[in-house]
């Protein structure tokens, strides 16, 4: 049934393209900042039948599109919008398995030396490795990908307490790209190894070059070593043989089917971890199962709003004032916008909470993004020792245990008043603040 309304779909859209003129793209106005999914028109985090009438309204004049759904639409690459992108989403919705019902879940690591053995061949140059990572924490070093000497590859953070991405040729250099990846958040990663060079991708944004090369390493994620280990979350890992361009990169980074990748004959590797039972699969060669060490499986959730971090105040201030500011981080950690309003709120020492509604307009809250805002100033003098507890009020978040974050911060030095008086004693002394308080 759904493919018969899917053909109906392309032979009315068909009949209204032919006398229709293309809507032309303008190539420089089509940057993003967000971890967007082509043929996604609509951006609620799936490529679906309702994107297929939002490109047939934008062809017929109905719609007026934005900048992401012009780009959003153009999945045939030309800079136009005709019936061969309405027949190219349809393509990716028959070979998407996204609306199945079926859950995804991502690899975890807790930096205690847990490790998955790939047992994929050597592999010289040139390659691109890429993957969707988020940071657990900041460590001293710690690997992405290693070789099979054992040092090589690709680490999260370079050795020692450098905290940036970069890349070892063991026992002759330790390489680093000056980009460090924030905790807390997904983050697309991608290395291009071109045989010469090597480039650093974030989200599609160039980051970095090292004048270096080495083999692609293939042997571990993370380390089989505490020291180094990985301490991060992991989902769709990539191994491909040829440097892929940036635009593809950035085009396919998110993208849940490669049907449609131009350099698909050149993966050689490719990781999901969908299987929460703990078999990871090589879908490129079945007959390749890495081994897991350690690694947890958690799922990822479409609707998924939460506490990101406490940005003001930090602990460890002298005397905390009578206006400090109180700023707060959000995350949309879910695989969709978020486009309705919904209240984030706090409660100092167990006191009465206090509310501030997040207004969305536009496009709403991208998948996996994040918001910054303000409370009001609040009095933090009258004690050293602060209790917040933050947390979001979205309806119908799919995971509740991200949605409160629970700190205190601490004042370093905490004028409490002037001593008075000194009384001392055999067994104790006694100490007057202000005549009164002892």
């Amino acid at each position: 049934m759904k493919k018969l309304v899917i053909a109906l779909i392309i032979i009315f859209s068909f009949l209204i393209a032919v006398v229709k003129n293309d809507i032309k793209l303008n190539p420089e106005s089509q940057s993003r900042d967000s971890r967007d999914l082509l043929g996604d028109i609509n951006q609620d985090g799936t490529v679906n039948l309702s994107d297929v009438l939002q490109i047939v309204g934008m062809i017929m004049g109905l719609i007026e599109p934005t900048e992401y759904m012009l780009w959003a639409a153009d999945v045939n690459f030309d800079n136009t919008h005709d019936i061969f992108d309405v027949t190219g989403i349809v393509e990716i919705i028959l070979s998407d398995d996204s609306d199945t019902g079926t859950e995804n879940y991502y690899i975890s690591f807790n930096g205690d030396g847990s490790y998955v053995d790939l047992d994929m061949p050597e592999y010289s140059t040139p390659w691109t490795i890429e993957c969707d990572i988020n940071k657990n924490g900041v460590t001293p070093f710690s690997h992405l990908v290693t070789h099979s000497d054992g040092g090589s590859g690709i680490r999260l953070e370079q050795w020692y307490n450098n905290n940036q991405v970069g890349i070892t040729d063991y026992g002759t250099m330790d390489y680093f790209f000056d980009y460090e990846l924030p905790a807390g958040i997904w983050k697309h990663l991608a290395v291009i190894n071109n045989g010469q060079q090597m480039k650093l991708y974030i989200n599609g944004n160039f980051e970095g070059n090292i004048d270096a090369s080495v083999d692609c390493p293939t042997d571990l994620i993370g380390l089989d070593n505490e020291l180094g280990a990985i301490n991060s979350k992991l989902d769709n890992l990539r191994f491909w043989n040829t440097a892929l361009s940036p635009t593809i990169i950035e085009t396919f980074q998110d993208s849940l089917s490669l049907n449609n990748h131009p350099n698909l004959n050149n993966l050689f590797g490719h990781f999901q971890f969908n299987d929460p039972e703990g078999v990871i699969m090589n879908s490129v060669d079945p007959s390749q199962n890495a081994i897991n060490h350690g690694g947890t499986f958690e799922q990822i959730f479409n609707r998924d709003v939460g506490v990101l971090s406490l940005d003001s105040p930090q602990s460890g201030q002298n005397n905390y004032g009578s206006n400090e500011n109180i700023d707060v981080t959000i995350a949309n950690f879910g695989t969709s916008a978020i486009i309705e309003e919904f209240n984030v709120s706090y409660s100092l020492n167990g006191g009465e909470p206090v509310s501030v509604n997040i207004e969305n307009t536009g496009w709403g809250i991208p998948a996996n993004s994040t918001v910054e805002f303000s409370f009001p100033n609040v009095d933090l003098s009258f004690s050293g020792v602060h209790h917040f507890q933050i947390y979001t009020s979205l309806e119908n978040d799919e995971y509740p245990g991200n949605d409160t974050l629970d700190v205190y911060i601490y004042q370093n030095n905490n004028t409490v008043g002037n001593i008075t008086a000194f009384e001392t004693s055999a067994n104790s002394d006694t100490v007057t603040i202000n005549n009164n308080l002892t």
